[in-house]
């Protein structure tokens, strides 16, 4: 099948990955070495207090709520719907959520020789 309909918050993986390398089983075009897509959803509170290090050039779009994207030189203030931040490789980044909130995140390439986050 060459297409496939479904849900994100129900698709996506353990790291709310949706799109990437690691697509397996019936959501076969959902599998992709071009591009990833995370669709997250995060509670009121939630901090990503390690620092990860972008693999490839992101951009994350605010859907609802509030979203800070700390750097190393500043954070990304996303507190309204269509806020965006996007950032490139070797980046260090974490979040929080002051208001809780829900943010898809588009990175490119996908990279399979390389740990997610």
């Amino acid at each position: 099948m060459d297409w496939h309909q479904g849900n994100a918050t129900d698709d996506r993986d353990e790291k709310s990955w949706l799109i990437g390398f690691f697509a397996t089983g019936d959501q076969g075009v959902n599998y992709s070495e071009d591009v990833e897509i995370k669709w997250s959803d995060h509670r009121a509170g939630d901090v990503q207090t390690d620092w990860e290090k972008s693999r490839g050039t992101s951009v994350g779009i605010l859907i609802s709520g509030q979203m800070r994207i700390h750097f190393t030189d500043g954070t990304a203030e996303l507190d309204e719907q269509g806020d965006y931040v996007r950032f490139g490789p070797g980046v260090n980044h974490r979040f929080s959520t002051p208001t809780g909130g829900r943010l898809i995140t588009v990175r490119w390439p996908s990279r399979p020789d390389e740990d997610r986050g």
